[in-house]
């Protein structure tokens, strides 16, 4: 009887050990995923600018079927008729689908194996368009005015057609008019042999741009152009600049100009403002608006909105103007910028004199973003005069001599943006840097890669 129970107490502790370590038919489960993606995010709603989405399932199958599924929104797997489920073998773990649109709009898919879902992923269908930019409103007949056509949703393949649709056959592109598209943009350079106004438009396919007008200029036929770079927050901290150039240049004068509409309001100066001001021709090589003369506008309330339109007078040059369109703000978001862990090893542990760099604020012709408030817990203050809304932020950091910046990254700038419609893309650009060595100063040179700005 005591043989018989050590016997059953030793067949349950191996009966244990098997359970514990898997033995007896035990074993682990291995979770089946779906991993959907797709070749691109965004195509044309042509119903033939396919998007290819790919299921993996893993572990690895080499055999079976993944259904693809639209849960909501345009799109279809058929150029032929409306399919909104299509079941496709799988080949290597990989099963795969096209998906195309004839309508605009987003579309929600999701692949199936067996019972197993992968995420929902999101697409869109848009229509193409090609935008056309122009590197200068206006040139001399002995220089030449580049054009840019943008190609969305963008495309690596084609050639876009650029053609002078009004002014005459003296204006015409160097080396054609037919430019090879290259990450979705295609460039072209006009030169004309003759003064005078001349209209060009893109085209991609069967789309056209909008027409854009250029001028061509001599000492007989001046011409003077006047820009801003962008719209306008009524709640912006900064002025916009409003610029005149002029074709032939000029180093002094003075242009009057005046503002109506948009509750707008204009200084020369940058002190009083109204709604006329007299600003300078700048005849000074190291000023960024040399050989022109420009004014700065704001929002004199704060509340109206609409068009601004800035008009310039200066003879003999024809009378020009622009158009700023008066913006209410609609959200705003706070940047900090960072100096990296790369940055403090270029610094190696000396002094900081100085450091100068640029936060480039990338917002769209029809679009506004503005800072309207700058903080920092060290010494961090907007460089007087080169402070270029929409354009260029320009920051100067001087720390205290004797003071290191540390071991690890640190945090510059916080910097609110006010805007409308959306935050725009930022970058940075380095301008200068100065470290003290324990002799002299010495410069230190910063690349993009050696800040963040998040």
């Amino acid at each position: 009887m005591r043989r018989m129970m050590k016997a059953g107490f030793l067949f349950l502790g191996i009966l244990f050990v098997l359970t514990a370590c898997g033995g007896g038919g035990g074993g682990s489960t291995t979770t089946t995923t779906v991993a959907l993606t797709s070749s691109k995010d965004i195509a044309v709603n042509d119903n033939t600018d396919a998007i290819l989405l790919t299921a993996t399932v893993s572990p690895s199958v080499t055999s079976g079927t993944v259904t693809f599924k639209i849960r909501s929104g345009v799109g279809s797997f058929s150029t032929t008729s409306q399919v909104s489920t299509i079941t496709t073998a799988i080949t290597n773990g990989v099963a795969t689908a096209q998906l195309t649109s004839a309508f605009e709009g987003s579309s929600t898919v999701y692949a199936t194996y067996n019972t197993t879902n992968s995420t929902t992923k999101l697409v869109q269908f848009k229509a193409q368009t090609v935008n056309l930019a122009v590197s200068s409103q206006a040139a001399l007949i002995s220089d030449t005015i580049t054009f840019t056509a943008t190609v969305s949703p963008s495309t690596t393949s084609g050639s876009v057609l650029f053609s002078v649709v009004s002014g005459g056959a003296a204006a015409t592109f160097v080396g054609g008019g037919t430019s090879t598209i290259s990450n979705g943009q295609a460039t072209a350079v006009l030169q004309s042999t003759l003064v005078g106004t001349y209209t060009v438009r893109a085209t991609y396919g069967t789309v056209n741009s909008s027409d854009v007008s250029v001028k061509f200029a001599d000492s007989t036929y001046p011409v003077m152009v006047l820009t801003s770079s962008t719209s306008y927050l009524l709640t912006a901290k900064d002025p916009l600049d409003i610029v005149a150039s002029f074709y032939p240049e000029l180093t002094s004068g003075d242009v009057s100009m005046s503002v109506s509409g948009g509750g707008a309001v204009i200084s020369a100066g940058g002190v009083t403002y109204g709604t006329s001001a007299t600003a300078s021709i700048i005849n000074s090589p190291s000023n960024k608006y040399d050989k022109k003369a420009y004014v700065f506008l704001k929002s004199s309330d704060g509340i109206t909105t609409g068009n601004a339109t800035v008009t310039a007078s200066f003879s003999p040059y024809p009378t020009a103007s622009t158009i700023v369109t008066m913006l209410p703000e609609i959200g705003t978001s706070t940047k900090s910028v960072w100096l990296k862990d790369s940055a403090i090893t270029k610094i190696a542990g000396n002094n900081v004199l100085d450091l100068a760099f640029q936060i480039v604020n990338n917002a769209p012709s029809n679009a506004a973003c503005y800072n309207k408030e700058t903080s920092s817990t060290l010494t961090m203050q907007l460089i007087s005069g080169q402070s270029q809304p929409n354009v260029h932020l320009v920051t100067f950091y001087q720390t205290t001599p004797g003071t290191p910046l540390g071991n690890s990254s640190v945090k510059l700038v916080d910097v609110i943006y006010g805007y409308n419609p959306v935050m725009a893309n930022l970058s940075i650009v380095p301008v200068s840097m100065h470290v003290f060595d324990g002799t002299s100063s010495v410069p230190v040179t910063l690349t993009a890669d050696d800040f963040l700005i998040q």
